[in-house]
């Protein structure tokens, strides 16, 4: 990233109950590297105490990063996420505490070493976010099929394909699985199967229904593709 000239720069290390933020000086000074609740307005306060709001903002591309960079943003400071694996000055560190990651970014922020990683624009995250949750169903639903697939060889039942797995249903038990206990526990991954595929297919619909919405998923366009069949 090209070096950002500003009068303070600030690395931001994200916990899910505390954060550590530490303000530096356009000549690397450290101004405060204070411990602080994960919420704005602490945070704000801390950067507003400081001549730092608004400045340039490094924050670690944590699970929770969302509510950070926004309103970090909504003060209008310019907020760039770190690419926590490709960041090497943390994640090689032999000394790591939450105060030197901080100070870290804030540093790397000033000189413009940063590994950045991509900014997902907040109107765009939930579609993003349900479309990765349909895919964990998927993966979901492909290792109980798998089970299943496997209590049917432990049986012997070696000549079976998918979609046979896939068309058993609780009345077909007795069949393939003489002990009652076993059946049971067919009968609860077949269950947990259509629970999964009831809830990818409502997924489905609502995401198909809101790309149809955007220009960029125009079926016209050349870069639409449909959602991929899944294993369930």
């Amino acid at each position: 990233m090209p070096t950002i000239i500003a009068s303070r720069y600030v690395g931001i290390d994200l916990g899910a109950r505390r954060c550590q933020v530490c303000v530096v000086a356009a000549d690397g000074t450290v101004l405060v590297n204070a411990s602080v609740p994960s919420r704005l307005d602490a945070i704000i306060a801390v950067l507003r105490q400081h001549d730092a709001l608004p400045a340039p903002v490094a924050i670690e591309a944590t699970f929770s990063w969302y509510w950070l960079a926004d309103g970090l943003q909504d003060q209008q400071c310019d907020v760039r996420l770190v690419h926590a694996a490709r960041c090497a000055a943390i994640t090689s560190a032999k000394v790591k505490t939450d105060r030197r990651d901080a100070e870290i970014l804030a540093q790397l922020l000033r000189t413009g070493m940063v590994p950045e990683a991509y900014l997902y624009p907040r109107e765009h995250r939930g579609f993003r976010d349900l479309t990765r949750q349909r895919n964990s169903i998927v993966e979901r639903s492909s290792g109980v099929l798998r089970k299943l697939r496997c209590m049917l060889y432990r049986e012997g039942h070696s000549d079976h394909d998918l979609n046979d797995a896939k068309g058993l249903d609780l009345g077909d038990l007795p069949r393939f699985f003489p002990d009652r206990m076993v059946q049971y526990q067919a009968g609860a991954l077949i269950a947990e199967l259509d629970a999964l595929k009831a809830i990818r297919l409502s997924i489905e619909d609502e995401l198909l229904a809101t790309a149809a919405e955007r220009p960029e998923s125009n079926q016209k366009n050349p870069l639409f593709r449909p959602l991929p069949c899944s294993a369930a």
